[in-house]
């Protein structure tokens, strides 16, 4: 899905032209004023350009304005961004494509040209839209079900690697629902667990474990402290990423959480190790042998 999807379906548009010797306070006046009128009606959904003798010199968004001051009476120029040929995207580039542009050292915001015309901004929050998110979701879904049938090769070795409230838990539920006492397979067990479990799984099986390296692949995360404290780093297991990830993908009540637990700098390095997982798993699939520990 998300390759049929370009640059032009899911960027933020242009709001309106200001130029640089105006007044932010004017700007940020008239920018709410256009917003009631607009269609979405949140100012933060767009950006405008700034002129200067009719030439396009920058571009700011509604929180630009904000961080500077609503009641200030510099010039607007004093808070845009500078234009410069590799802040530049086209509206036909696919969105995988896009993919590539994001990093550490990239920037937040790109803005948007068709023929040799600004018509608004694709930041890396438009880029983790739904076809995008439907994308992740489809490839960490191809992880679990390669998970599956791998676990599910000695499925009595792999359920005695989960608690044991959670394998009465299941098999609670699966008799219920069908109103019987009969004895649940291990088989059945497996096809009812969640995609941590299956992580947990096969990460407890020695022999299996050590056929796939990238699980243990670890990635830092920086959290900003206050109060002149410095900067925490803490490392964090890759799979609890994607644990934490696919949960959020599939119940999307806060598409927002994408961004968080995917950060802009770790956009590659992602997706390089998830596709290093997938060889692997796939690997020990293809080899036919069975879950061991």
């Amino acid at each position: 899905m998300a390759s049929l999807v370009t640059v032009g379906d899911v960027y933020s548009p242009k709001l309106t032209h200001y130029d640089s010797e105006e007044k932010i306070s004017d700007v940020f006046s008239n920018w709410e004023s256009l917003c009631r009128e607009a269609i979405p009606s949140d100012p933060l959904e767009y950006i405008s350009l700034i002129e200067r003798q009719g030439q396009v010199v920058g571009w700011l968004d509604f929180s630009d304005l904000v961080a500077a001051g609503p009641e200030r009476q510099e010039k607007v120029e004093t808070c845009m961004h500078s234009v410069n040929v590799h802040s530049l995207i086209t509206a036909e580039t696919p969105l995988l494509e896009t993919m590539k542009l994001f990093n550490g050292q990239s920037p937040y915001c790109f803005l948007v040209i068709k023929g040799n015309i600004i018509v608004g901004a694709f930041s890396y929050q438009d880029l983790l839209s739904t076809p995008f998110r439907a994308c992740l979701f489809s490839m960490l879904l191809s992880v679990e079900q390669t998970m599956v049938k791998i676990v599910q090769r000695a499925p009595e070795l792999a359920v005695s690697k989960l608690k044991k409230d959670k394998i009465k838990r299941i098999a609670c539920g699966i008799r219920k629902r069908e109103s019987s006492q009969r004895e649940v397979s291990a088989s059945e067990i497996l096809e009812n667990i969640y995609f941590g479990d299956l992580l947990k799984i096969i990460t407890s099986c020695g022999q299996t474990k050590s056929r796939l390296p990238s699980l243990d692949n670890v990635f830092t995360e920086r959290r900003n402290n206050f109060k002149g404290r410095p900067v925490e780093v803490i490392e964090k297991k890759r799979v609890d990423q994607i644990v934490n990830l696919r949960n959020a993908l599939a119940h999307p009540k806060e598409p927002w959480r994408i961004a968080v637990l995917l950060a802009k700098k770790d956009l590659q390095e992602f997706f390089d190790w998830l596709n290093a997982v997938e060889r692997e798993l796939i690997t020990v699939l293809n080899s036919g042998d069975k879950l061991a520990d």
